[in-house]
């Protein structure tokens, strides 16, 4: 049986994927400190994926050609094993296809790949959604990390910052 599990190696980082749900659940510096919530009573996730939708519908129901699909908060996603398609020391990538089940709540035909890539002491994560259907593919990604915090007993909260490698401005699109 394949590994549900891999471990990334980078100078001085390392960051655990699971196949379920394509899930980052640990993410380290080169001393041990783990900067991602541990899961818990109080919530039991990482980092999901957010997918096909971001949020929640009204009603939590998709409505698509006189058809009505439930849609939970966030999509399907972060529930559903997703293959290794690449397993490397510094990168992996996953990839969730449509299926049975999938189309019973998001009747679309799609591929998802996620990949995981360590260069330094940075971790990146890209996102490819592909349509392999006809129709046009109404969707939306997010990813929904959890950070201890604070790492360190002597800073408050507020020394610490998120910082992004750009501003960026997109549009809102809703999903209805």
């Amino acid at each position: 049986m394949e590994q549900d599990s891999l471990t990334l190696h980078g100078d001085g980082i390392s960051a655990t994927v699971v196949g379920q749900g394509a899930e980052l659940v640990s993410l380290r510096d080169a001393d041990g400190i783990e900067f991602l919530w541990q899961a818990g009573p109080e919530w039991r996730r990482h980092s999901p994926l957010l997918f096909p939708i971001v949020g929640r519908l009204k009603g939590d129901r998709l409505h698509h050609q006189g058809q009505t699909y439930p849609m939970s908060q966030h999509g399907f996603a972060r529930d559903k094993p997703f293959a290794w398609a690449q397993r490397g020391p510094k990168s992996c990538t996953l990839v969730l296809t449509d299926d049975a089940d999938t189309r019973a709540h998001y009747p679309f035909a799609f591929r998802l790949a996620v990949t995981y890539a360590l260069d330094r002491k940075q971790l990146s994560v890209s996102f490819d959604i592909a349509n392999t259907g006809d129709e046009p593919l109404p969707a939306s990604i997010g990813a929904h990390p959890a950070f201890n915090w604070p790492l360190l007993p002597d800073l408050a909260k507020t020394d610490y910052r998120l910082t992004f490698s750009s501003a960026e401005q997109a549009p809102i699109r809703r999903l209805k």
